[in-house]
């Protein structure tokens, strides 16, 4: 994926001048920080207008597509000083021209930038004629080459579209509804009185018991 730097750098208040067009490759994405890392971005702002190429590789960036930069972070490079007398005992050698970006919507206004929420980036790499998945509702993974395994009874997992997901179990006085559902409060005249539940539904209190903090079971 290419991204090229459309925007007219002009100030009413002083001499306009239009900065030409700058093509930057993609490095890599980060799906968990939504961030975009490009071979160069030293002529990249805040507020510059981005347009993706007819081609991406990045799931959640469309073709052709006009963005705005929310963010731009370089990558600097640092080298021990073994002469440094106190700290710090690194120095600045330079600014590399590679760094990270995000990036919102186009047609966001230039004063909600900052306030709005970057492009949400659901990256998924290519291995040979398989593409890798998120583990469904209701499983977790165990590992990056085998499929992903069913909750035990009690636990849950309710994302479809995150990486490196586990099943969750719920506490006392909280059950999960089902294996794809978060936890809930047990409701007045039910309890569930486990640290690790076993179940899906809180219980009943039976005859001749109570519930207290609808957790623990006491009898009359």
């Amino acid at each position: 994926m290419k991204l090229v730097d459309t925007t007219l750098n002009a100030d009413a208040t002083t001499t306009s001048f239009t900065q030409p067009s700058v093509t930057t490759t993609l490095v890599q994405a980060n799906s968990i920080t939504n961030s975009i890392t490009l071979n160069n971005i030293n002529s990249l702002r805040i507020g510059d207008t981005l347009i993706s190429s007819k081609t991406t590789d990045i799931s959640g960036i469309l073709p052709s597509t006009k963005y705005k930069i929310k963010s731009v972070e370089p990558q600097n490079k640092w080298i021990y000083n073994v002469n440094a007398k106190h700290y710090p005992w690194w120095d600045l050698i330079h600014q590399a021209p590679q760094g990270s970006i995000t990036l919102v919507s186009g047609t966001t206004l230039t004063g909600d930038i900052e306030s709005t929420n970057s492009v949400q980036l659901t990256y998924a790499h290519t291995i040979g004629n398989q593409v890798c998945k998120y583990c469904p509702l209701g499983k977790e993974c165990i590992s990056t080459h085998v499929e992903c395994t069913s909750c035990v009874k009690g636990k849950y997992q309710q994302f479809n579209d995150k990486k490196n997901v586990k099943c969750l179990t719920c506490n006392k006085g909280k059950d999960a509804p089902s294996n794809q559902l978060p936890c809930v409060g047990c409701i007045n005249g039910k309890y569930q009185p486990l640290d690790t539940s076993t179940t899906y539904t809180c219980r009943y209190c039976d005859g001749f018991q109570h519930c207290q903090c609808d957790s623990v079971v006491h009898t009359s």
